[in-house]
């Protein structure tokens, strides 16, 4: 059974036989794609709130 657990930018696959550590490819480098992910957990913990 694999497993999935989210890290910053990336995801990791974990199975019992291997990891692997997949990047997303959209055109944007890891510190703009850093940015976005700043702002959308911002705007996830607002919407938390309310």
């Amino acid at each position: 059974m694999a497993t999935v657990t989210p890290t910053l930018g990336s995801a990791v696959f974990s199975t019992r036989r291997e990891e692997q550590t997949v990047k997303p490819e959209i055109g944007l480098d890891d510190k703009d794609r850093q940015g976005v992910i700043d702002i959308l957990n911002q705007l996830l913990a607002d919407e938390y709130m309310l």
